[in-house]
């Protein structure tokens, strides 16, 4: 890649994030299939997130039971951790909860409703 293409490509790249047209089409865009199907992926792994948290924590839980000899707490506990571990990702994707910033944004706005 010679020097005058990678200043063409930073001055496109700059030209997006302020916002303004490049005039040039997509190349990257997704058809709705692949869509379709990354959406059912992206599910299927929340189910697996759902059955696996608890069984991971439940399994540290054990093996705290089995050094520290305080059985079976320490399995429940895990355990109880670990679904609610689960509900709460689960929770966040249904709210589109990927950053702090919009669960503050998703608090705002349960505020403004309110009123």
């Amino acid at each position: 890649m010679s020097l005058t293409e990678l200043d063409q490509k930073i001055k496109k790249l700059r030209a997006e994030v302020d916002g303004k047209d490049t005039s040039t089409p997509e190349i990257n865009e997704i058809p709705d299939d692949q869509k379709d199907q990354n959406r059912s992926n992206a599910d299927l792994g929340r189910a697996y997130e759902l059955l696996a948290t608890p069984l991971v924590c439940g399994g540290i839980g054990l093996a705290v039971d089995h050094y520290a000899d305080t059985s079976p707490w320490g399995f429940i506990i895990g355990a109880v951790l670990g679904v609610l571990a689960a509900f709460w990702t689960i929770y966040k994707a249904s709210q589109n909860i990927a950053t702090p910033l919009d669960l503050k944004r998703l608090q705002n706005r349960k505020k403004t409703d309110k009123r």
